[in-house]
């Protein structure tokens, strides 16, 4: 609990130090004395994730269309060492309808993140808008056994984030965490 609560202090610091970088045109008193300041492009500025390796990642959420954009990647490889699918990894996208799975779009995130040495996280597996209206279905239909219900909704979150676990493992860098 301590270890969750200090990440998300760190993270949330982080996140402070970033927000002065695009707020000195705000600040800036008048034209002249903003423009004797020195103007930095992000893509040039110290790399964020060199400056805290030693204290956690920097992590970005990403689609894979901002990995075809050259500055987006860039951006991505020059600051952040982890990234997470922000929604291609989500059963309306991986698993649209039972039993067929595509993973095509999530590849090209793993991909990425393998060629460039990033660390990937799962998003939220399992989010309440973004699944196909077949995995709540039946039970929506026949709501009088909520405990039949529940199990089935389990089964069927254990088969998505274990097929997710299967593939992804099977294509990736790292071998599984013990605890997944």
């Amino acid at each position: 609990m301590l270890k969750r609560s200090r990440k998300a202090i760190i993270v949330g610091f982080s996140f402070m130090l970033l927000l002065p970088l695009g707020m000195t045109n705000a600040l800036a008193k008048t034209e002249q004395s903003y423009a004797k300041k020195p103007q930095i492009s992000a893509l040039h500025a110290p790399q964020l994730d060199q400056r805290y390796k030693d204290s956690f990642t920097i992590g970005a959420a990403v689609e894979p269309y901002q990995l075809l954009n050259e500055k987006d990647a860039q951006m991505l490889k020059r600051h952040f060492n982890s990234i997470v699918a922000e929604n291609v990894m989500k059963p309306i996208n991986i698993q649209p309808e039972e039993g067929k799975f595509n993973f095509a779009e999530a590849d090209q995130i793993v991909r990425f993140a393998k060629k460039h040495h990033m660390d990937i996280r799962f998003h939220t597996l399992v989010w309440h808008s973004q699944v196909p209206q077949w995995f709540f279905l039946d039970c929506f239909l026949q709501a009088k056994n909520a405990e039949k219900c529940k199990k089935k909704y389990i089964g069927v979150n254990y088969h998505f984030i274990s097929e997710q676990k299967s593939h992804f493992f099977a294509h990736s860098f790292r071998k599984p965490s013990p605890l997944f």
